[in-house]
């Protein structure tokens, strides 16, 4: 098993990268991607060595089915701006988060980052690592629709 609740296709890639502007304009004209960025409240991604930020920006392609999401790198973050522009992670769609993450966990993952609910029990999205793996992300299929309604607001903006 690679990890559970991998059954299908990813959803998007995700790219780490000090320069959004200039992977945007990097990626957009080879693929032909438009962007849509991601606003969102402030909120704290939860490692085995404590709170950190999350990325300051976040930009998707907004085509699919495969979007490509931009993550700026930045010190004090889990995208270490050291590490250069490069592929981040891989994220997936899972209709029982909770199951799948200790399923994978029980399959050798590691959780490197997630957001907690308020008696801090990983919810909504984790990265999960694994020696000789790709870095996973696994994102509750609850926040589908909201995904959705964003993607839709970037391909009206085209």
């Amino acid at each position: 098993m690679t990890c559970p609740g991998l059954l299908s296709a990813p959803y998007h890639v995700g790219i780490a990268t000090t320069d959004v502007d200039g992977a945007k304009a990097a990626l957009g004209a080879v693929l032909g991607l438009t962007w849509v960025a991601l606003e969102r409240p402030p909120i704290w991604h939860y490692t085995p060595d404590g709170a950190v930020r999350p990325s300051p920006r976040v930009e998707y392609s907004a085509g699919g089915p495969l979007h490509v999401e931009l993550l700026e790198s930045a010190l004090g973050t889990v995208y270490s701006p050291a590490a250069g522009t490069h592929v981040h992670h891989l994220g997936y769609w899972t209709d029982d988060f909770a199951g799948d993450l200790e399923a994978a966990l029980a399959d050798g993952w590691s959780l490197e980052a997630s957001m907690q609910d308020e008696d801090g029990i990983p919810s909504t999205f984790c990265y999960l690592t694994c020696p000789g793996r790709m870095r996973v992300e696994l994102v509750d299929s609850a926040r589908r629709p909201d995904f959705e309604a964003l993607m839709k607001r970037g391909n009206q903006a085209r």
